[in-house]
């Protein structure tokens, strides 16, 4: 929290307002999701009884709401 304070003086009420929105629309988002993008799950039984299990999980990268942030600051 020291940093939003800090910030608080250089930043206008409507730029800190936007940023805790954006904010909390991803922790929101990756509450719902898990930040998982795709997940896929294998189970593979073969004729002499072995198993094989294959987990593949694709995660969602943090790079369109930091983008957002720095749209909202280039426009300036």
């Amino acid at each position: 929290m020291g940093m939003l304070t800090e910030a608080k003086g250089q930043a206008t009420g409507s730029h800190m307002i936007a940023i805790m929105a954006i904010m909390c629309m991803y922790g929101m988002y990756v509450w719902a999701s898990g930040g998982k993008k795709e997940s896929e799950e294998r189970m593979i039984k073969r004729l002499d009884g072995s198993f094989e299990h294959t987990v593949k999980v694709e995660w969602h990268a943090p790079t369109g709401p930091l983008g957002a942030l720095v749209r909202l600051f280039r426009r300036g």
